[in-house]
């Protein structure tokens, strides 16, 4: 251990790179981290410690330079494309098929290709009286005790409810049905196992940097994790298929990518089951999650609010006059989300890319192949 801590500190070949020392060395200061879920904090410590390019690892690297986005996630005339590494993009199973998260680069351009029809200006505004639907039903539950309707709280939990608006329509879109959360002021079975996916797609990524050991290490995973993980995804695949089946036309993330797909490259049931599954949880935790930190952001920006409040005010007379199309020449709000998602993302680590084989620059300095580059 003393000659690897030794090899990965002083003859590596990202030596020259600065960082924590035992981070340097190790593996697994990362992989703790990651596992307590501080490790967005760490990054943004080291970057202030050490400066843009910061080793976090023996073998990775973390760029908070505007110019390492060109480098790594465009494409470059004469470069290889930067892939996503696969070590956090393992299939659960060996007949498992590629997703859109996955590592395979052939497979995610066709995915993406196919559901952008989804989310194109015509689709979103076809989508739009449905999205409408929803929050009028989440603003009324909102809005309970004015009506006449008990609360079993005294205050209400927004990150809570914002999750099961998000949730209500991504199933809508996702599987042709609501999952009624905001209805019922509970989470469905589907959701509550959902809202772990981050965390065990941290702990597979985390396991398999052991390899060879990796296929060993699976087995600390609790079954019950397993079993619940594995009956979730069987579930979702069978509401997936319950949506293909609809041979009906329907403002939804599904009707123009089956129809771009039969055009050019049907998907099969599995790879139906799995991308939606993907696409029903990235439409809706990440949307609830930038919602309650907006939300945090103005409540602790009194400034902010009053002047977010004042600008809707003036523009609309009354309640049902705000649409997704009415709010769009907010110059305030729009001005307010952005900064929202600039301050606190989703997303807060990010997607790690590998070097090609042979070797590359980033930012102009030469890396060899093979190591993981990411930008918080």
């Amino acid at each position: 251990m003393l000659l690897y801590a030794f090899y990965n500190a002083y003859l590596h070949p990202l030596r020259s790179y600065p960082g924590p020392p035992f981070w340097r060395a190790f593996r697994f200061p990362y992989v703790y981290s990651t596992q307590r879920g501080i490790l967005h904090k760490q990054l943004k410590d080291f970057h202030a410690r050490y400066g843009p390019v910061v080793r976090i690892a023996p073998n990775e690297l973390s760029y908070a330079d505007g110019r390492a986005w060109k480098d790594i996630y465009a494409s470059r005339s004469g470069h290889l494309p930067f892939e996503r590494n696969p070590t956090w993009f393992k299939k659960m199973t060996p007949d498992e098929p590629n997703s859109i998260m996955g590592f395979v680069e052939k497979d995610h351009t066709r995915y993406r290709r196919a559901f952008a029809n989804a989310f194109s200006e015509k689709s979103l505004k076809e989508q739009a009286p449905v999205t409408e639907r929803y929050v009028g039903k989440f603003i009324s539950q909102l809005k309970a005790d004015e009506v006449g309707q008990n609360w079993q709280e005294k205050t209400v939990d927004l990150e809570k409810w914002f999750n099961f608006l998000t949730f209500d329509i991504s199933g809508d879109f996702t599987y042709g049905e609501s999952f009624d959360c905001v209805k019922n002021g509970k989470s469905h079975s589907w959701v509550e196992v959902t809202h772990d996916f981050g965390k065990g797609l941290a702990m597979i990524a985390s396991i398999n940097q052991y390899r060879p050991l990796d296929k060993l290490l699976r087995f600390i995973i609790p079954k019950s994790i397993l079993q619940t993980s594995m009956s979730h995804r069987k579930l979702s695949y069978v509401k997936a298929q319950k949506r293909i089946a609809l041979d009906m036309e329907r403002p939804d993330w599904v009707y123009p990518t089956k129809k771009y797909t039969e055009q050019k490259s049907p998907f099969t049931d599995a790879e139906w089951g799995i991308n939606l599954m993907i696409i029903a949880f990235g439409g809706s935790e990440t949307v609830a999650s930038t919602l309650t930190a907006i939300t945090r952001e103005l409540v602790q920006h009194k400034g902010v609010l009053h002047r977010l409040t004042r600008e809707i005010r003036a523009a609309f007379e009354q309640e049902g006059d705000i649409t997704i199309e009415s709010t769009d020449k907010l110059e305030y709000l729009h001005a307010v989300i952005n900064e929202g998602m600039r301050l606190d993302p989703a997303v807060v680590i990010g997607v790690p890319q590998v070097v090609p084989e042979g070797s590359d620059t980033v930012c102009g300095k030469w890396l060899p192949g093979g190591v993981s580059i990411s930008i918080p």
